[in-house]
């Protein structure tokens, strides 16, 4: 991983599935910024202006929705996650791509590529 690459900014509050997202992307190379709750995560969207924005649902301290429209306020590109099926929210350009958990990371790594192919 080289020291200036771009960051993904993960906002995910169960502690496991944080750790293996992270350790599964930084094996593949992505530069990693982690968060446990909604307010951390906006502080650090705000810091990093990562390259996307990989958000769960529903978090401690609020919603991850609200994560997603401050993304997209900053033309950052949102992967939405979570436990249970949601409506697929929308954005400018239309729905907020999700996945919903369990999910093979190997689907996860695909989405990314997919998504910041769309986004650059």
């Amino acid at each position: 991983m080289m020291p200036n690459a771009p960051i993904i900014l993960i906002v995910e509050d169960d502690y496991d599935i944080r750790i293996l997202l992270a350790r599964y992307l930084e094996e593949r190379g992505y530069r990693l910024a982690l968060a446990n709750e909604r307010s951390l995560g906006a502080d650090i969207l705000r810091a990093t202006a990562p390259i996307l924005l990989i958000v769960d649902v529903k978090l401690r301290g609020g919603n991850g929705l609200d994560l997603a429209k401050l993304a997209y306020a900053m033309n950052i590109p949102v992967l939405l996650i979570s436990g249970e099926p949601v409506a697929i929210e929308q954005n400018e350009g239309g729905p907020i791509p999700f996945l919903q958990k369990p999910f093979r990371l190997a689907v996860l790594e695909q989405k990314i590529k997919d998504i910041l192919g769309r986004s650059r």
